[in-house]
């Protein structure tokens, strides 16, 4: 073997590169099957996410459904401010208009009140959370025995 081949798979030639090409095959399969394990993971949480999300967003509407009477109040109300502050407005401009003394006591701004009582009894839904842990230690040992790995690989010199 060249001395390129043996800086990197180290002296001891073909058995070397034989042992080198066995652990990318045994990583390669490692890959493969954690991969397919992901993916029915990923498909079986996919119908739990979608009632999750229905529910959350029915929860908003709920809320949302609740909030419109007061809204709505609080929009009347405010209109019915404008309203007033410009009928008031007429009494100062007849009085500048005169020369005199001017009273702005009605233009003031007055506070809109909101309830927010509506509020008090919202929550949000209760979420499917009866989720398995998406790594299962017995699994991980199960994979790292069949395909001997070591968790922490010894580290080997390159170059001397």
């Amino acid at each position: 073997m060249s001395s390129l081949g043996d800086v990197i798979f180290g002296s001891g030639g073909k058995s070397k590169q034989g042992a080198t090409t066995a652990d990318i095959d045994k990583s390669l399969n490692f890959i493969r099957e954690t991969t397919g394990r992901a993916r029915e993971d990923i498909f079986n949480l996919v119908p739990q996410a979608a009632e999750n999300r229905l529910l959350g967003q029915e929860g908003a509407l709920d809320i949302f459904r609740a909030s419109i009477p007061e809204q709505l109040r609080a929009f009347q109300l405010g209109n019915l401010g404008a309203q007033q502050t410009q009928a008031g407005g007429l009494t100062p401009q007849i009085q500048a208009i005169l020369g005199q003394e001017l009273d702005l006591s009605r233009l003031q701004p007055r506070p809109v009140p909101v309830d927010l009582s509506f509020v008090r009894g919202a929550s949000l839904p209760e979420f499917d959370t009866s989720v398995e842990p998406a790594v299962d230690p017995v699994v991980i040992e199960d994979l790292i025995n069949r395909f001997n790995w070591s968790i922490t690989p010894p580290r080997k010199k390159i170059c001397t």
